[in-house]
């Protein structure tokens, strides 16, 4: 059975993780990643030594013209995969990028800029 955490052991932790992150956090309290975890999520405590912009931007690879041309393709008779091969892609994004557009039209999707 896990061990509840106490309140002066959950600020420390708080504290440490905080501050220092997660493996002096797991260090100090002596508890798995997923405790530590779980536990700041529940307390809403965000690590603050990872720096905003170490996180990757979200690249769009689709604009409206490519959503178009893979739903003109389907019309002649071509099968996702052989579009998936054509674009050098996989099918499941073949397959997310169509029900995208399906759910939202092509205004999901921006124009290329040239």
């Amino acid at each position: 059975m896990a061990k509840a955490w106490t309140g002066p052991e959950l600020k420390k932790c708080s504290l440490i993780y905080s501050t220092q992150g997660m493996k002096a956090a797991m260090a100090v309290t002596g508890r798995s990643r997923a405790s530590v975890s779980n536990a700041m999520i529940k307390a809403g405590v965000s690590c603050k030594t990872r720096p905003a912009d170490s996180l990757r931007p979200r690249v769009r690879t689709w604009y409206a013209e490519q959503i178009a041309w893979i739903f003109e393709s389907i019309e002649q008779g071509f099968s996702r995969s052989i579009i998936a091969e054509s674009l050098n892609v996989n099918l499941c994004s073949i397959n997310t990028a169509i029900n995208n557009a399906r759910k939202h039209g092509f205004d999901a999707y921006p124009p290329r800029n040239k």
